[in-house]
């Protein structure tokens, strides 16, 4: 019962492009349209569709196996060897299956441990147990900027009443303050500027501000891809964007990294930003959100392809390419897909 729950969401995607719930049953054939684009292409890799019947790997498994490292020292108040680990994922820059950052996964891991206020607590401790530690600084500014957002809650302005809005104010003042004091001891953390965007997001900074930080980031890890989340986030409407200004940037951030992201790039940011903010006015999960955006199916689907040449075999690239796909009602390529993927849904890419 469980485990027909959890399909739901696959079930229901695809028979928007008119496939019957028996036909996902037994699934489709692998995609084999794949382009070669030799600036986002690195020698020896393979895509999708060249690994033919090659195994597709679920990455949550070394995603939770992180995650309960990173919390057992976290617990056992270990922040020397926090730090170590941390100054040796800046220095390496080691990626996970699909590409993402190790270190960025690193920060999302302190940030879901525990309850909000008790993470401050913790992260205070380990500021005053080591002065010289940006990592715990860092982290305990994105902890402030987590709490700024609590006070305010997630919907538009004019439902925030004033006793949020001075919290919200206090709180971002709070973490901006720590990140300036942080810059002083480091500006080779990109995470420092992924926070500094979201100060920004949310003390409404103009872009000029905006963009000074962003570079900063680049310029610290011009691969870290939270910045680029981060980013396109502060150019939507709903903050300090006009319409269409975040799909331009990833068009943008795509030329910007050709020699190594390229397209994929733009992928990512269009993934991000969509699951995101899936079941919002602005991003209505159907058939026609392509024809309501800037977003061009041809260049994302180049970029899934790309992705998976660059970063083969993850299963959760796939599931999104698979359900992009569907949207764009591109039969072909989520017939082929569903093959690959089988009988193994993710509820992180589908919903629930």
């Amino acid at each position: 019962m469980k485990k027909k729950h959890m399909l739901m969401g696959v079930f229901a995607t695809a028979m928007l492009v008119g496939f019957g719930a028996a036909k996902i049953l037994v699934g489709f054939r692998a995609v084999n349209t794949f382009s070669k684009d030799a600036t986002a292409v690195r020698a020896g890799d393979t895509a999708l569709s060249d690994t033919g019947n090659a195994p597709l790997v679920d990455g949550r498994a070394e995603r939770d196996n992180f995650y309960s490292q990173v919390g057992k020292l976290l617990q056992a108040e270990k922040f020397d060897q926090l730090d170590a680990m941390v100054d040796n994922l800046r220095n390496t820059r080691p990626h996970l299956l699909g590409g993402g950052s190790k270190l960025a996964l690193f920060y999302s891991d302190l940030e879901s441990w525990g309850k909000l206020e008790d993470r401050l607590q913790l992260f205070q401790k380990w500021a005053d147990a080591r002065p010289d530690s940006a990592t715990a600084r860092i982290a305990l500014a994105w902890g402030y900027i987590n709490y700024a957002w609590q006070a305010r809650g997630s919907g538009w302005a004019s439902e925030v009443k004033k006793e949020g809005w001075n919290l919200f104010a206090e709180r971002l003042k709070k973490s901006r303050g720590i990140l300036e004091e942080t810059e002083k001891m480091t500006t080779k953390d990109p995470y420092l500027y992924y926070d500094f965007i979201w100060v920004a997001i949310g003390e409404g900074w103009d872009r000029e501000k905006m963009e000074e930080v962003f570079k900063k980031g680049v310029a610290a890890d011009p691969t870290y891809y939270p910045l680029y989340f981060s980013k396109a986030n502060y150019l939507l409407p709903r903050w300090h964007g006009e319409p269409g200004d975040w799909v331009k940037f990833a068009e943008e951030a795509a030329d910007m990294t050709k020699k190594t992201e390229g397209s994929s790039l733009y992928a990512r940011i269009i993934q991000f930003i969509i699951l995101k903010h899936r079941g919002t006015a602005e991003f209505k999960l159907d058939t026609g959100i392509f024809e309501r955006s800037d977003i061009f199916w041809p260049k994302l689907k180049q970029g899934y392809e790309d992705k998976a040449r660059l970063y083969p075999g993850s299963l959760e690239d796939a599931h999104a390419f698979c359900f992009f796909a569907c949207l764009a009602q591109d039969r072909e390529t989520a017939r082929r897909l569903f093959a690959r993927i089988g009988n193994r849904p993710n509820e992180e890419i589908w919903g629930k």
